[in-house]
C-alpha cells in the first residue's frame, strides 16, 4: 500500500514540472525560436544559432537574451528544439548520436556539411545552421518519372537554378553553391509577397 502522501507529493511534481515547462518555454524556447527563419516551407531552414552575446557593460538591461549563443545548449535543449522543428516541417527526426555528432561540429565552429541524416542536408557557415530536405539535392528513386509530373510540378523544379539537377548519386553542392541557392529562394520569397500585393 502507498502512503497517505504519496499521491499529493507526485501532484506537486507535476505542478513545478508545468512550471518549468512553462517558464522554458516563454524564455529560453521562445528566444530559440525567434532565430528560425522558414527560407522554403517544407525544404529550407535557416537557425542563427551562434550569435554573439552583447556586452553586459553596454546594456544593463539585459533580461532580452536576444543575443544569445546556442552553441553550447545540452543535448537535451537541441532535441526538444529541432523535434519541433522537424516534426513542423514533415521531416524525420534527428537520434541522439546524430544529435551528439552536430553538437561536436558546432563546437568546432567551421563551415561545413554536418552528418545528420542522408534525407535531411545540414550546413553549418558562419554561425547558422542550415536544414535542408534532401529531395532538394538527390534524386528519388522511388518517384515515378518526370514526365508523368503535371506541367506545375515540372514549371515549380526549374525554377531551382542551383547545380541540384546535376548533384543527382548523393553528392552534396559545395557550401558556396548551397548558399547561392538559398539566397535565390529568399528572393524568390521577395518576389512572392511583391506579387501578392
Amino acid at each position: 500500500m502507498i502512503g497517505l502522501g504519496v499521491l499529493l507529493k507526485l501532484s506537486q511534481m507535476a505542478n513545478q514540472s508545468s512550471e518549468i515547462s512553462n517558464v522554458l518555454n516563454q524564455t529560453l524556447f521562445h528566444k530559440f525560436k525567434k532565430k528560425i527563419h522558414i527560407i522554403k516551407q517544407y525544404d529550407i531552414v535557416s537557425i542563427e544559432i551562434d550569435v554573439p552575446r552583447v556586452s553586459s557593460n553596454n546594456n544593463k538591461n539585459n533580461d532580452d537574451m536576444d543575443d544569445m549563443n546556442f552553441v553550447n545548449m545540452p543535448l537535451f535543449f537541441w532535441r526538444t528544439m529541432l523535434s519541433d522543428l522537424c516534426h513542423s516541417q514533415g521531416w524525420p527526426m534527428i537520434g541522439n548520436k546524430a544529435l551528439n555528432e552536430m553538437l561536436i561540429w558546432f563546437k568546432r565552429g567551421k563551415s561545413s556539411w554536418i552528418p545528420v541524416k542522408k534525407t535531411m542536408p545540414t550546413l553549418y557557415h558562419q554561425g547558422i545552421l542550415y536544414m535542408f530536405n534532401g529531395n532538394l539535392f538527390f534524386k528519388n528513386n522511388n518517384k515515378k518519372d518526370v514526365d508523368n509530373d503535371d506541367d506545375d510540378k515540372k514549371e515549380k523544379r526549374s525554377v531551382i537554378s542551383i547545380e541540384s539537377n546535376r548533384i543527382l548519386n548523393n553528392k552534396l553542392p559545395s557550401i558556396q553553391q548551397a548558399l547561392k541557392y538559398v539566397q535565390q529562394m529568399k528572393a524568390l520569397e521577395v518576389v512572392d509577397e511583391v506579387v501578392k500585393k
